[in-house]
């Protein structure tokens, strides 16, 4: 059977997701990276299966399985050098107003890689797409845009409904999971306090309040194709 994507750009929920499909399948998802925050945090006890594998050796044996397995990627479908998903291969793509995943994920690079930069300057360059290990939120998101056997939820869906959204991702893929009992999803303010530079706020519209006016202006003009193609305003 191989593999179902669980994929998104950093930040947007994919943990969220995750843990949503635990709950409903009771079926643990891998991941391309070893989530050190995760694993520092113990929330790997939520479905969130870790291993130290290289991941281009865990995906060659998963896609031999007889059974399907969860793999969370943020990977950019342009990249030639990274582990990509085969054409026939199912996907769940996680996607978020690109302004809040900006400034969720400056301050999580801030909190994790680089604390001594300001957040501000770390999100100039996501605005600009001049991070080096961050491809722009644009060119990301529309590599996934329109792909066969690939079921799309957004971040606000997925928070208000994450069972729910998740199921119908599930049925959207004709996969013949058995539906468990629905266990309990931990609340936001739960994970926050378990775990807080991972779980920060999970609000919408802060990046649209947080940015200053300039960088809100460029960022429009650099990412307004995504920004459409996913249905969010300006």
């Amino acid at each position: 059977m191989g593999i179902l994507w669980m994929a998104s750009y950093p930040r947007s929920g994919n943990t969220l997701a995750r843990m949503a499909l635990y709950q409903a399948y009771g079926v643990e998802s891998r991941s391309l990276y070893h989530d050190k925050a995760l694993d520092k945090e113990g929330l790997q006890g939520l479905g969130l299966f870790l291993d130290l594998e290289s991941p281009r050796t865990r995906v060659h044996r998963l896609r031999r399985e007889e059974q399907i397995y969860p793999v969370k990627t943020h990977v950019c479908l342009d990249n030639v050098k990274g582990t990509l998903p085969l054409p026939e291969e199912p996907a769940i793509y996680i996607h978020r107003d690109g302004r809040d995943v900006l400034l969720s994920h400056a301050y999580f690079i801030q909190a994790h890689h680089n604390k001594r930069r300001e957040v501000q300057d770390i999100l100039y360059a996501l605005v600009h797409g001049i991070r080096k290990s961050s491809r722009p939120w644009n060119d990301s998101v529309m590599s996934w845009a329109n792909r066969p056997r690939t079921a799309y939820v957004s971040y606000k869906e997925l928070v208000k409904d994450p069972i729910g959204s998740i199921r119908r991702c599930v049925e959207e893929l004709g996969l013949d999971w058995e539906e468990q009992e629905q266990g309990s999803m931990p609340t936001f303010e739960q994970l926050h306090t378990a775990a807080p530079t991972f779980f920060r706020e999970g609000k919408h519209g802060q990046g649209k309040k947080e940015m200053p006016r300039r960088l809100r202006k460029a960022f429009w003009i650099l990412h307004k194709e995504g920004m459409e193609h996913y249905g969010y305003p300006h």
